[in-house]
């Protein structure tokens, strides 16, 4: 019987105690189920006491300084998350435009 070494609670169990992928049956997830099932309960005990820290309404969540201070910080950091284009291209920081520049150059030497 196969085996398997469980990376949270570190005992070796049978490969049968393993969640697989469904599209790849083959490969077996590195947590045994009941590690899996345990960390489970603890993120849902965590959901449900969890609280919006603002205050509700977008009137007044807008005229919050705590919110205002939370949502800069986060903005400088990841960029507003709507333009999807915008971001990492080879390590560097980098616009679509100028992936677009770069684009529109290269096909104008070929």
């Amino acid at each position: 019987m196969e085996e398997k070494r469980c990376k949270v609670c570190s005992t070796i169990k049978p490969i049968s105690l393993f969640s697989n992928k469904k599209d790849n049956p083959q490969f077996y997830y590195a947590t045994c189920k009941k590690c899996l099932s345990e960390k489970r309960e603890r993120d849902r005990k965590t959901a449900r006491h969890w609280k919006w820290p603002y205050p509700k309404g977008i009137n007044t969540m807008l005229k919050n300084a705590k919110y205002l201070k939370d949502k800069n910080k986060l903005f400088d950091k990841h960029g507003n998350g709507w333009w999807w284009g915008d971001g990492h291209w080879n390590g560097k920081t980098q616009t679509l435009a100028d992936q677009n520049k770069k684009y529109i150059d290269n096909k104008k030497e070929t």
